[in-house]
Order: C-alpha cells, then sequence, then structure tokens
C-alpha cells in the first residue's frame, strides 16, 4: 500500500513539536515563546496519533492475529524502551546512594500501573494505551447497527471528560485515557475518507478556529483538564486533526518532516533518553540553573543522539527492536 505522505509530513511536525515540549518542561522553558504560542495551535498533537491509527484500522483482521502483532509492534519497543529507561533510573539511584529498595522495586511498578510508563521514558505510556484501545475497538466493530458504534465512540469520550470531573488518582491515569483513546481512534476509522469532504473541512475550520479564543487543554496522559472545558478540547482536537490533515494534502511537503514521520517511532520511543539523561547528569553536576541554557544544551545532546544512533544502528536493528 502506497504511504500518504501528507500523513507522515504531519507526524514529523508533531513529532518534532513533542521533542520541543518536552525539552521545554525539563529546562523550564514553558513561559518562554514560543512554546504557549505552538501549545494554541498543536494541542490536538497527542489525539492525532490515535486519529492516524484508527485510519488504518482492518475490519477483516482477527483479533488473535492483530494482537500478536500490536505484541511486536507495540510492546516490544515499549519493553525495550523502558529497560533503557529504568537502566538508566537505577544509575542515578546509585549516584545517589539512595539504598532504599522500594525506589529499585515498587516504585518502577507503581509508575507502569498508574502511569503507564517509567520516569525513565516517561512518553511510552502512548504505545500499552493504544495496545488495548485496538482490541477494544474491534469489539465494538462487531455491532453491526452502525448507529450504535457511532454511539458508543462519542460515549467513550464523554465517559473519559466523567472521570475526569471526578478528584481520584484512579481516574487520573493512562488507563482512562483509553476511553479519550478510544473516541479519537473510533473516529479516525469513521472519517478516514469524510474527513476530506468540503462541509466537514469547513465546520472543522469553524470550530478548531473558535478555539483559539476559548483555548481548551486537557493533559491526554492523566486524562487531567488544564484549561477550558474538556467536551470543547474533544471537539476543537477532532477539528484541528481535521483541519491538519486537510492542510498537509496541499502543501509542499518537505523531505526532512516526511522522513522524520516514516521513522516516528524511533524518534518518540528514545527521545525521552537523552533528555532524562543529561538534565540528571546537569542536576548531580549542579548546572541546572538558567531556563534558556539548560533548554540549549538538551536540544543539542538530544540531537547529537539521534545523529550518533543514525550513523551506528542499522535500519535492520531498529526493525528488529520494533523501531522501525
Amino acid at each position: 500500500m502506497k504511504r500518504e505522505k501528507n500523513l507522515d509530513f504531519t507526524a514529523g511536525v508533531l513529532i518534532i513539536y513533542m521533542i520541543y515540549g518536552h525539552c521545554a518542561q525539563i529546562a523550564g522553558t514553558e513561559d518562554i515563546f514560543p512554546y504557549k504560542e505552538l501549545q494554541y495551535f498543536l494541542y490536538f498533537f497527542m489525539g492525532w496519533f490515535f486519529f492516524k491509527s484508527g485510519m488504518f484500522h482492518k475490519t477483516n483482521k482477527k483479533m488473535s492475529t492483530m494482537v500478536r502483532d500490536d505484541i511486536q509492534r507495540l510492546i516490544k519497543p515499549f519493553a525495550i524502551c523502558s529497560f533503557m529507561g529504568l537502566t538508566v533510573n537505577i544509575a542515578f539511584l546509585v549516584i545517589n546512594r539512595d539504598i532504599n529498595w522500594i525506589h529499585y522495586v515498587f516504585t518502577p511498578f507503581k509508575e507502569i500501573i498508574l502511569g503507564g510508563s517509567l520516569s525513565g521514558n516517561l512518553p511510552l505510556w502512548f504505545l500499552p494505551t493504544l495496545f488495548f484501545v485496538r482490541p477494544i475497538f474491534v469489539i465494538i466493530c462487531k455491532i453491526k447497527n452502525r448507529k450504535l458504534m457511532k454511539t458508543l465512540i462519542v460515549l467513550s469520550g464523554i465517559i473519559a471528560f466523567k472521570m475526569s470531573c471526578i478528584e481520584s488518582i484512579f481516574f487520573h491515569n493512562w488507563i482512562t485515557a483509553i476511553f479519550t483513546g478510544i473516541f479519537f481512534y473510533g473516529c479516525g476509522f469513521l472519517l478516514k475518507k469524510l474527513q476530506y469532504n468540503n462541509y466537514v473541512i469547513w465546520i472543522s475550520l469553524i470550530l478548531y478556529s473558535s478555539s483559539f479564543f476559548y483555548n481548551s487543554m486537557v493533559d491526554f496522559r492523566t486524562n487531567t483538564l488544564i484549561s477550558g472545558h474538556y467536551l470543547c478540547w474533544l471537539i476543537s482536537s477532532l477539528s484541528g486533526i481535521i483541519v491538519w490533515n486537510n492542510i498537509s494534502k496541499y502543501i509542499r511537503k518537505d523531505d526532512f518532516f516526511v522522513q522524520i514521520g516514516i521513522n516516528s517511532m524511533f524518534y518518540y520511543a528514545l527521545h525521552w533518553l537523552p533528555l532524562y539523561l543529561i538534565s540528571n547528569i546537569m542536576i548531580v553536576m549542579k548546572l541546572f540553573m538558567n531556563p534558556v541554557i539548560n533548554f540549549v544544551i538538551l536540544a543539542i545532546s538530544t540531537l547529537i543522539f539521534f545523529v550518533i544512533l543514525q550513523m551506528y544502528i542499522s535500519k535492520n536493528t531498529m526493525h528488529k527492536l520494533g523501531l522501525k
């Protein structure tokens, strides 16, 4: 099947935005241009990856085959890259002479259960979330009544909203994000072709534009409302996804972004490692002070990290690790 370069382009843009965002958060430059400005335009980025996955959902694929494939495609890179992050974390615990066994055994277990990933590679929560979203959606697809199927997809978004209103740690973790994931995944499946309809484009453009005046944001992983209203975030995020998918069809696709989009798993699964490693080294050496300098050091370190990896790791190795 021919690759859709517009989707690769958008994936490349959003992966770079994600890496920039994590770099800025760790460095402490969230209040410095253009972090907040970009947030107003790209707040839907996490939902886009679920939406894109839903676009390529195959209804004729057996549940057992899909789960087996997803273990290789999602759980394998999750396990390998989580182990890398855990190794870095343990190294710093040893350097700090931490002898509390709970931090070595119980804390990683708690992080996985509540956060869906380890602090040593925090963004990996997306992989187990998608792993559970896909088989649940297979069950939803078995419903013959199309209206009922659409209702369940919308209902999953409403359930996520209701859970976000409950002040409990049990409703603010990656497991509740599965419901949000089902909403965007299901929308991707239903709107795969319809999203390019002129009426849908114009409605989406109006709703997406209105979000600049009433901006709503949600932390996808913890299902926590940051600003605005949760349901407004769902609707405007879906609209933003559709608008960007249409824009990317008609603009010149820079090969730089396309290549990053094609190799999005590689950049997504590994980018936290240099950020986590270098920031902790800077903290230990008491060099973590000026936010702008912190950001520059982290950004350059991440760039060097990927350049070195691409020089010494073959495509075959990346494929074996589940990163290709």
